[in-house]
């Protein structure tokens, strides 16, 4: 049996054991999920954009309160009263909402530098409205405050990708029955706004 054996092996060709960087690992071929080829493989769906409308500002928006939450519109309960407490809020949205509606008439500091800063702080994939004011004001320079406030507006918002600019005071110009003495508003100007919000906003199914 060992003279056999031995005969075997001497018939057999020699094979040397892997090593290094001769091994070579075997490959199995990429097999597409559900018999499909790479080619036809769906594509990856997209991101859910982000819905909903919030409102934050001062007694100018909360006098548009009633139309707004007829067209699901969520307006923040807080009266602005200063730039810090602007920033505050939109510090703390909690969420992505598809739009966000700042109307604030009684920041008289207001300027291009703070509506940047409150552009930036907008959670990423959110419209930012904002609407311009009607309001007195003693002069400043040329322009009155509220001429210099809505100059900022239109500066900073409306060269913003996302940014729309709400002309509120130029609206109310040339509909002045939409308002009811310094900042209420009438049946048709209520209306009015939450309409416009509602179309800046893209959120189509709030219409």
């Amino acid at each position: 049996m060992a003279c056999a054996s031995f005969a075997l092996g001497a018939m057999l060709p020699w094979i040397p054991p892997a090593s290094g960087d001769d091994h070579v690992e075997p490959t199995t071929p990429h097999v597409a999920s559900a018999g499909l080829s790479a080619r036809e493989q769906p594509a990856a769906p997209s991101p859910k954009p982000a819905e909903g409308i919030i409102a934050i500002g001062d007694k100018s928006l909360h006098h548009a309160t009633p139309c707004l939450r007829k067209r699901d519109v969520d307006v923040h309960p807080r009266n602005i009263r200063s730039v810090d407490e602007l920033r505050l809020v939109t510090a703390s949205l909690g969420r992505t909402y598809g739009a966000v509606l700042v109307h604030v008439t009684g920041l008289d500091n207001l300027v291009d530098g703070h509506i940047r800063e409150v552009m930036e702080m907008v959670p990423e994939g959110s419209r930012v409205i904002w609407v311009t004011v009607k309001r007195g004001g003693a002069a400043w320079g040329a322009f009155s405050s509220e001429d210099r406030i809505n100059a900022s507006i239109r500066n900073v918002v409306g060269r913003a990708s996302e940014g729309r600019v709400l002309d509120w005071r130029s609206a109310t110009e040339r509909n002045p029955e939409w308002l009811l003495g310094d900042s209420g508003l009438s049946v048709s100007g209520c209306n009015a706004y939450a309409a416009m919000v509602v179309k800046l906003s893209g959120q189509t199914g709030k219409a």
